[in-house]
């Protein structure tokens, strides 16, 4: 890439919008990334762990509420992060239409096909980026929605086991 290369990607409107939508997706990146990661440190304490799954513990119910509250957070922000992601080639296209509507003259005909496949570059190579940044987050995503559904339903099971009890013999515990 040259200087000029470098200017021209930036001549276009559509190319601050893509960089400045790279960077706000790099924060959803992280963001979702710590989320998950506290999702997960609620899923399995370190000292609970067995053979990779959740060792039986008392689950209060503001433990269910924490992992209500992180996978809800969770997800949100992960569909925001894959949707912005979606949008990077469509952009590109959009600022290769905007440049190519632009071809009044002989003289602009260079430069702003220059621009127009810049412009397509640029939201193609953010678009495969983030594609893959999705592939670290998608997976640890789906396995910490698992556990937590897990200790949710074992939580709601508890509860159910005990409401029962209580009812049968008349006792609350």
């Amino acid at each position: 890439f040259s200087m000029a290369t470098i200017i021209n990607i930036f001549s276009s409107p559509v190319s601050w919008i893509i960089v400045g939508l790279a960077l706000f997706n790099i924060f959803e990146w992280f963001g979702t990334k710590h989320t998950i990661a506290k999702l997960v440190e609620i899923n399995r304490p370190e000292a609970n762990i067995r053979i990779g799954r959740q060792a039986n513990m008392n689950i209060t119910d503001g433990c269910v509420d924490d992992l209500i509250k992180y996978s809800k957070d969770a997800s949100k922000k992960y569909t925001l992060y894959i949707n912005i992601t979606a949008v990077f080639p469509l952009l590109g296209i959009l600022g290769t239409v905007i440049s190519l509507m632009n071809l009044s003259s002989t003289d602009a005909i260079s430069a702003n096909f220059e621009t127009a496949l810049n412009t397509t570059l640029l939201g193609l190579i953010c678009a495969i980026g983030f594609k893959i940044g999705d592939s670290w987050l998608s997976a640890d995503l789906e396995r910490a929605l698992d556990d937590a559904d897990y200790l949710i339903h074992q939580h709601d099971e508890e509860k159910r086991i005990q409401y029962a009890t209580q009812k049968e013999t008349g006792h609350r515990y």
